[in-house]
């Protein structure tokens, strides 16, 4: 194993490439600590490497391949290494990775020092959890993880924030494979928790409503995976639920499936039943018990009762501002995929109104679930939408016109839009992973092209947008 500076350079013995991790402002001159076994001879940019010393490297480059030759006796090694700035994650593991039950590993996670003017690399480390995650994804070669930080080889609960991140036990590693552009989730949920500043007056304060992501390139054992989103986990530890919120009334649910429009807010087909599933819903919180009225008593207002009591009880229920924002964001990113599945809906206590969490938005701006053009025209929704602004009910319809045109004086400014899009692109391409994603997955991805076309998407979809509300 190779250090600089006491990290490891990560490497994939397959395709015979290492990877580090480095801060800009060390890029101009690079002399770290080089650490290896002794009776190696190591050597980079042609410079031969004295072990347990400081060496001069001289000024070195984002994605430039260097060659480091490793020789041992007679026989010779030769590696592409390449310093990404973007955060390198490894879980090391005795075996391959199941769907379940997570398998116990080791995980390594170097990053830049976030501290201002801090030109060095740092190491967090923990024993961990890993298991395959999703659903119709895995259909594909690149999966996506879910992760558990430990104590111990006893598996206890760790809380860590990690990259910056909020304090969590559980994560998940989103491998965005179809979205060829590497950035339609977490622009998503980056653009959700600007609109969800003014928390709904249910929630406790200082708590947002949707999750934090990160980019990661990531190795599993000694093969490179490729560019990853590690994000926070969407469950009643994010929005803080206490150990006791259950006892409150706190619940939380998750849609799964359409079940005939019982997701969408347009059918009432059945009773719940002692399951910790009914009609497309899962029950996230509590675990240990059943307790689908409140959810039941939402969905036959919605879908069953009258006008007149609809209108007159539908605010005491749901969080209308928060549905709003909802809707705002599900248009403006034209999420087809999440009307009906991939959303949360919780609340802190009986006393308090249900409020929605979005998951899983990279069927978005411009791409389906298939891969394909989605168009930047029309308006979509589901029954509750549709009948909250049918009604008008407690000026909902009246406050989405309000709130857009505010927004785009404001977040949803093309400029503020674009800008956002164009770090994202700038960020990918000056670390060069697109090459590196193509390469390990067998792809063709144009990240310029991608790119283009969701700028231009992106143009029409608020012309459409402005058009309506």
């Amino acid at each position: 194993m190779l250090l600089l500076d006491g990290i490891p350079v990560f490497e994939d013995l397959t395709d015979k490439l290492m990877l580090y991790t480095i801060k800009e402002d060390s890029l101009a001159s690079f002399s770290p600590l080089v650490e290896f076994n002794s009776h190696l001879d190591v050597s980079i940019k042609g410079i031969s490497l004295t072990p347990g010393a400081v060496n001069d490297l001289g000024p070195v480059e984002i994605n430039k391949v260097y060659k480091l030759l490793v020789r041992e006796g007679s026989s010779t090694d030769s590696f592409d290494l390449l310093f990404t700035t973007l955060p390198i994650l490894r879980f090391i593991t005795d075996e391959g990775i199941p769907y379940e039950p997570k398998l116990e590993s080791h995980m390594q996670l170097a990053y830049a020092n976030p501290v201002k003017g801090s030109s060095s690399t740092l190491l967090f480390e923990s024993w961990a959890g890993i298991e395959i995650r999703g659903m119709s994804a895995n259909r594909f070669d690149k999966k996506s993880y879910g992760i558990e930080l430990w104590q111990n080889e006893f598996r206890v609960d760790r809380s860590v924030p990690l990259l910056g991140m909020g304090y969590c036990e559980d994560w998940f590693l989103d491998a965005m494979y179809i979205d060829n552009l590497r950035m339609r989730n977490k622009f998503s949920f980056e653009l959700w928790n600007k609109m969800e500043t003014r928390q709904p007056n249910d929630l406790q304060e200082g708590k947002r409503t949707g999750i934090q992501m990160e980019y990661v390139e990531l190795f599993l054992n000694q093969r490179y995976y490729g560019l990853y989103c590690l994000g926070e986990r969407m469950d009643e530890e994010l929005i803080d639920f206490s150990y006791s919120q259950d006892e409150k009334g706190g619940v939380m649910y998750k849609t799964y499936g359409w079940h005939e429009g019982s997701t969408t807010f347009r059918s009432y087909l059945n009773e719940p039943e002692l399951s910790l599933e009914w009609d497309g819903w899962e029950q996230i919180y509590p675990e240990d018990f059943f307790n689908w009225d409140p959810l039941s008593e939402l969905r036959k207002l919605v879908t069953l009762e009258e006008d007149e009591v609809f209108m007159e009880q539908i605010g005491s229920l749901l969080d209308l501002r928060n549905a709003a924002n909802f809707y705002l964001l599900l248009n403006m990113i034209k999420g087809w995929d999440n009307v009906g599945k991939n959303v949360f809906l919780a609340r802190y206590s009986r006393h308090t109104k249900f409020f929605f969490l979005p998951w899983d938005l990279e069927a978005t701006w411009g791409r389906t679930w298939e891969m394909l053009d989605s168009n930047p025209y029309g308006i979509i929704g589901n029954g509750l939408h549709e009948r909250l602004i049918a009604l008008n009910a407690d000026g909902y319809r009246d406050s989405l016109s309000l709130m857009w045109n505010s927004y785009r004086n404001t977040i949803l400014q093309k400029d503020s839009l674009n800008h956002a899009v164009d770090m994202h692109y700038s960020l990918l391409k000056k670390n060069g992973v697109i090459q590196r994603e193509n390469m390990r997955w067998d792809l063709e991805i144009d990240l310029e092209q991608e790119y283009i076309y969701m700028l231009d998407w992106l143009d029409e979809r608020l012309n459409t947008l402005d058009g309506h509300f």
